[in-house]
């Protein structure tokens, strides 16, 4: 079964995804607001978060590349095997 079906691929991108979403927001809204001070009032929001949702965007897309390491190790599979019992 391909790694894309799998709950773990899923679940891996989401962490970096957030981070990346909160991160790229931060920056585009301190260059959007610097001037001669930072006043928060003047930043395009519409713009920084598109950034922000463009880079989520980017940061799954690469996880798409290696879906087996993003997915981790697959589960060792355990056979229990029936025990005759002792005579």
């Amino acid at each position: 079964m391909s790694s894309y079906f799998t709950v773990p691929f899923w679940r891996a991108p989401g962490d970096p995804a957030i981070k990346t979403f909160f991160q790229t927001v931060t920056a585009a809204a301190v260059v959007g607001a610097s001037g001669d001070y930072l006043n928060i009032g003047t930043v395009d929001w519409k713009f920084v978060l598109s950034v922000g949702l463009g880079a989520v965007f980017l940061s799954v897309g690469t996880s798409f590349s290696n879906a087996d390491f993003v997915a981790g190790p697959t589960p060792a599979r355990i056979t229990i095997l029936p025990v005759d019992p002792p005579a």
